[in-house]
Parts: structure tokens; sequence; C-alpha cells
């Protein structure tokens, strides 16, 4: 599952970022930092009900949840306390947005196995879902007490971390889950670039990117955000190789020609801006900062009623500020 994250810059939102890497879903069956002192094995003893798990488990990973949550239904109702199979019917469920019935299935794990780190990892992600950051801070906690070498719980609770402004620990977390992952995740990597972005740490967000690139470089957010840090740093011509990559790969991707326009803007070639700024809005034509941009750049050009349009436009989708402004000094209607 994932949830994009948006940080603006300046004037008025200098770049969109694909930010932070959304909070990935596990369904990893065996981690536990102690044996079980009840519960069945995640093996099932009979041979329909390890068909059923199997089946289960290939289903989950195909992003079938409603035929995974049905495989491991059957093999709970012969094997009720089967952790494997709890844990993997609650990760289908939290996939399908049924999140209190997931939360339902990890406590039960943890029932019969206390210090289960993938039970309360996924619990994390449950907490994240209702919109409770701390406890889900905790969770992650625990997952990583149970299991230290856990790299996808630091990683998410450097996400969440991020979330509460503990932005020291955040990228402590980062930086812990890149390093048990051998360096060879970029999802690490680019979140503490994010993070470096979002604190206007531009060289070392830049240099944090360009690690991660050379991991994945095939990754159209990656490029995307190098093309925005070389704005911040005023290298035009960088960032528009970098931003030239990135819609090589991916033509249509909005974000990618958003920032594009930004920077024709600063180079002030101000209709191929408009241009970019189209193209965006007819991709994504619910940006609200594409329409107040380009409604900027507009009125800029002394073409008040078009720049005023795209105000209204921006305020439609969130962003009113400006246009209420305009409004009340009847510069819009």
């Amino acid at each position: 599952m994932k949830k994009t994250f948006v940080w603006h810059g300046r004037f008025p939102y200098l770049g969109r970022v694909h930010t932070l890497v959304s909070f990935l879903f596990v369904l990893s069956l065996i981690v536990s930092c102690t044996p079980k002192k009840t519960g069945s094995p995640d093996s099932p003893s009979s041979p329909h009900a390890q068909e059923a798990l199997v089946a289960a488990r290939q289903a989950f990973d195909v992003g079938a949840f409603d035929q995974a949550y049905n495989n491991f239904s059957v093999v709970l109702r012969q094997d009720p306390q089967n952790t494997a199979a709890l844990l993997g019917r609650g990760a289908a469920l939290l996939s399908l947005g049924k999140t209190k019935p997931a939360m339902s299935d990890f406590g039960h794990v943890l029932q019969y196995d206390e210090n289960n780190a993938d039970a309360f990892y996924n619990l994390g992600l449950a907490l994240l879902q209702l919109g409770r950051t701390d406890k889900s801070e905790t969770a992650f906690t625990k997952a990583i007490e149970c299991n230290p070498i856990f790299a996808k719980a630091y990683n998410n609770r450097g996400l969440v971390r991020v979330r509460l402004s503990q932005f020291d620990e955040a990228e402590a977390d980062f930086s812990r889950a890149f390093a048990l992952q051998n360096e060879k995740d970029f999802e690490p990597i680019y979140n503490r670039a994010a993070l470096y972005q979002m604190q206007k740490k531009y060289e070392k967000a830049l240099s944090d990117y360009l690690v991660a690139e050379s991991i994945s470089p095939y990754s159209v957010r990656v490029k995307n955000n190098i093309g925005v840090v070389y704005i911040e740093l005023g290298k035009f011509s960088d960032a528009m190789n970098s931003l030239d990559k990135a819609l090589s790969i991916s033509p249509n991707d909005p974000e990618v020609h958003y920032n594009r326009a930004i920077l024709f803007e600063k180079k002030n070639e101000y209709k191929v801006a408009i241009e970019e700024y189209d193209k965006a809005l007819i991709i994504n034509p619910k940006m609200a900062e594409g329409y107040l941009n380009r409604g900027i750049l507009y009125l800029r050009l002394r073409k008040n009623t078009e720049g005023c349009r795209d105000m209204s436009a921006a305020c439609e989708y969130g962003i009113c500020d400006l246009y209420e402004s305009m409004q009340s000094k009847g510069l819009c209607d």
C-alpha cells in the first residue's frame, strides 16, 4: 500500500517531489525472536491445509488479496492457531483496507507468540491506516526489538518519525535500513535523500539521490527529484538533463512536466513553461499547484482573465489563499 507525501518548495511551490517511499506491506512469516509458547507450527499438518497455505501465499504475491484471504481462512478453519495463516490473512485484510479485522488477526498471533516481529510490523501498518502515528512507531520499535536486523521496520519507523518531526531519529533509521540491506535497496537511501531535501540540505540530498540512481537507474521519481534539487542549487543544465531522462522513461508523468515548467520559468522561457504546465494539467487535471503556478505566470504576462481562471481552479482543488486575496482586492471576480 502506498501513500504519497508531497513536499513543496518556494515560490510558491518549487518542486512537486515524489517524496518519501510509502509504507510497504511485508508478508514474511517466520521471523520471531523467541520460540512459540503456544499455537501451532507454521506448516499445517494436513495436506489440504498445506496446499491452501501455498495457494494463499501465491495469491497474495500477485495481489489477489480476496483469494489469499479465502485460502488463509481454509487453513485457519482446520488450524485456528496457525501463526503463518493468521499473519497472512491479516496482511490480506490490511491490503483490502479492512484494518480492524486485520489487527484482530495480528493480535491473535501475539497471543500465541508475544515476540513475533512480523505481527508487530504489520500492526504498525494497520495503526498507520487508522491515523495513529505514535502507536505505529511503538509497534515498529517492538518489531525491531524482536528482530534487530529487520530493515523494512527501520525504514518504516523512519517514515513515521518524519511525520512526527523526529528528523534526526528518522535519518538514523534510514541509514540503518540501508546498511542492513548491504546498500542494495534504494528505498532507504531515497527516503534519507527526501528527508534532506525537505530540510533544504540540498548537497546531502543530491549525494544520496545519486546513490539511489546508481542502484535503480530507471526510477523516474529519483531522476525527477534529482532535477528538483539541481533547480534548487541553480544548476539548470543538470536539472534539465535529469528531467529529460525522467521524461524519456515516463513521458506522461505530470510531476516531471510540472518541474520542467518550473525550470523553463526560471530561465524566463515563459511560452515553453506554459506548455509544460498545460501538459502536466492534462495528465493530472486536479494538480492545484499546476493551476496556481500557471495562473501566476499568466498574471505576470498581463493575461488577467487566464490568470484568475487558473487561480479559481487552484482554489477548487485546495489552494485558495492567493485567489481569495486577489478577490478581496477586486483583481479577480
